[in-house]
């Protein structure tokens, strides 16, 4: 007596729910949403901020709110002194120097 072989039984694909519109609406702002382009950096504290285009004293009014600085704190642009009339470029470091033994 010959066994009979058993054909496997075909697998239906997975159906995938097709993105709604507006999940799709959202992906594409995201998209188009610029991107932060200076890198702030006090203390422990490391963010991207879109920044570039402003004025190294106004960019440290704004970064030291968000951070709670000390606005007589020192800055570095990509590890050098800056004058608060130097104008950042996207991709730079901006640093607000954070003192050892200083709270926050």
């Amino acid at each position: 007596m010959e066994r009979e072989k058993k054909r496997p039984t075909p697998r239906k694909p997975k159906r995938v729910p097709a993105p709604s519109r507006s999940s799709l609406a959202e992906v594409h702002e995201l998209e188009e949403a610029p991107e932060p382009s200076v890198q702030v950096i006090f203390g422990a504290s490391v963010q991207q901020m879109s920044l570039a285009g402003l004025t190294v004293g106004r960019a440290r009014e704004l970064a030291s709110t968000i951070l709670s600085a000390d606005a007589r704190s020192p800055v570095l642009v990509n590890g050098r002194p800056a004058r608060r009339t130097q104008v950042l470029a996207p991709g730079d470091t901006l640093e607000i120097v954070h003192h050892a033994g200083e709270k926050g």
